[in-house]
């Protein structure tokens, strides 16, 4: 192996997900993963205090909570570049930016993703997403109604990376449960951007007032934050993910512009799914609005790794 394969894990949900406890099963085969491999290294960057799993057997570092998991991946790229106790970046190194609520179904996907790139691809996802037509300049949902209702997307990126903007675009996405890509890929989009506003403190599963089919739809509402009435209940649905999908979205604008879309590969066309693992949604295997469904997502073919 002549590249450096570089894991970042954001660190939140560890080994408790699913409603179930002792879900370690990802940690240990990342750890064996690790021990055996002399290109592999490992970085936990959390948003809480890890267990003493990942203390003992692992480089971490608690952050911010700030961002999600795209705040967590940003923080910790660039911790890891100017540490001098961790080896930092060469320009060919293949990172694996991964969340910690994730299931491995065969750890060949590393494997696949290493071909993937040195074959030409720049942004890899596991299964695949939508892709988002917006222009930076408006404003996105998130600031009409929870933060400031002047702040355009391109409000929420560094302003060392605002020359990257110019314009719509139709936008393609991965989900930041699994982002792979090399660190030079990193250096071009000037790391992820993601709202750096912190969450409040409590996520609350409920049924809005006027919205009786709401938790068909998995309606998310977080504490002391009033949901605006008048809006239908996918709306809701958008604007209560609006943290994670504001953020997912300002990044697949720069991959896209900056990278191409015709650098982009999904290990396969199912969402969330794939034969090499499966990304949870809010720590749950399975996601009550799917309805136990298969959902392929319509992008083109040439997006899919065979």
């Amino acid at each position: 192996m002549k590249r450096k394969l570089r894991f970042v894990v954001c660190g939140w949900w560890f080994d408790e997900f699913d409603n179930k406890k002792g879900q370690t099963s990802f940690i240990e085969e990342l750890k064996e993963f690790n021990d055996k491999n002399d290109f592999v290294d490992v970085f936990w960057t959390c948003h809480k205090t890890p267990p003493k799993l990942i203390t003992d057997n692992f480089n971490w570092k608690e952050f911010p909570n700030l961002g999600l998991e795209w705040g967590a991946y940003d923080q910790g790229w660039r911790h890891i570049q100017k540490s001098d106790e961790l080896e930092s970046f060469s320009p060919d190194d293949i990172i694996f930016f991964m969340q910690d609520d994730i299931l491995i179904h065969d750890w060949t996907f590393v494997k696949k993703c290493v071909d993937l790139i040195e074959a030409g691809a720049n942004v890899i996802g596991n299964g695949a997403n939508y892709p988002l037509y917006f222009n930076p300049l408006d404003i996105p949902p998130i600031s009409k109604n929870w933060i400031d209702p002047n702040k355009r997307w391109i409000d929420y990126i560094r302003e060392e990376n605002h020359d990257l903007i110019a314009g719509p675009l139709q936008s393609i996405s991965v989900r930041g449960s699994f982002v792979c890509l090399t660190h030079q890929s990193m250096s071009t989009i000037g790391g992820f951007d993601y709202v750096d506003t912190p969450l409040p403190n409590h996520a609350l599963r409920t049924v809005p007032k006027g919205a009786p089919d709401a938790h068909k739809h998995n309606i998310m509402v977080y504490d002391k934050t009033k949901v605006p009435a008048g809006i239908n209940v996918m709306e809701k649905l958008q604007l209560t993910n609006g943290f994670g999908n504001t953020t997912m979205y300002l990044n697949a604008y720069k991959f896209t512009k900056m990278l191409g879309a015709h650098t982009f590969k999904y290990l396969s066309d199912t969402y969330r799914k794939s034969p090499y693992m499966t990304e949870c949604g809010n720590g749950m295997v399975e996601l009550p609005q799917e309805g136990g469904r298969t959902i392929r997502i319509p992008v083109n073919e040439s997006f899919i790794a065979r």
